[in-house]
């Protein structure tokens, strides 16, 4: 059982944006989306060259192991299946056949 717990939660409504804009409280960022969708072009493409790079970064996902989940099971655990490396250094096995 959990205890009460309150939780507060603090919304700013703005009246007036243009006089709150006036006293500096703006926020410009470019488009990126539109920035995306310039670059498939041939215009965007000459336009942007020199003040925007795009970043390309790949990664590899480990291999895994996945159960078939939708077997029914006796117990309701989940299961869990570590890959272990093969390199065993261990001189009681060294004259094992």
């Amino acid at each position: 059982l959990q205890s009460e717990s309150i939780t507060t939660k603090q919304e700013i409504v703005v009246l007036d944006e243009n006089a709150v804009m006036t006293l500096g409280y703006v926020k410009f960022e470019p488009d990126i989306e539109a920035i995306k969708v310039a670059l498939e072009t041939p215009k965007g493409k000459k336009e942007l060259k020199d003040i925007v790079t795009t970043i390309t970064e790949t990664s590899t996902n480990k291999a895994k192991v996945k159960v078939n989940a939708k077997k029914k099971s006796s117990s309701n655990e989940a299961i869990t299946i570590e890959l272990l490396s093969n390199d065993i250094d261990d001189d009681s096995l060294k004259d094992v056949a």
